[in-house]
């Protein structure tokens, strides 16, 4: 069973019922174990008026902390990826839960995440 960490922009798409998401997230549900990180909890509980969405997300998908590991994988992309670009910090942050977490990445936003090395995207 692999583990997949589900970004913001699909979190909140397959919400207000997008097909296309809907049926991708749909295909993992049952096969694979789903994850959201603390920082798309956040931001979840800052997007989504109706809380009790909110808390029932955070009980239905394993939430992937940034810890004191993610924080070190999170300054170690940083500096790489800022060699290229200036990426934004949630980006960074994301990206380095999901790598120590061993996770695979779903976001719809594949070019802010394409070139995080370690980061595996689906």
């Amino acid at each position: 069973m692999a583990k997949i960490c589900i970004d913001l922009d699909m979190l909140l798409s397959y919400l207000l019922g997008e097909k296309s998401v809907v049926e991708k997230i749909n295909q993992y549900i049952e096969k694979e174990e789903l994850s959201i990180t603390s920082l798309t909890l956040a931001e979840l509980g800052l997007t989504v008026e109706d809380k009790e969405t909110v808390i029932k997300i955070s009980t239905l998908f394993n939430v992937l902390p940034f810890d004191e590991k993610a924080a070190t994988k999170a300054w170690e992309l940083y500096r790489i990826v800022a060699e290229e670009r200036k990426p934004k910090f949630r980006i960074i942050y994301n990206a380095a839960i999901a790598i120590v977490n061993d996770a695979f990445f779903l976001t719809k936003d594949r070019m802010s995440y394409a070139d995080i090395p370690g980061l595996k995207l689906i």
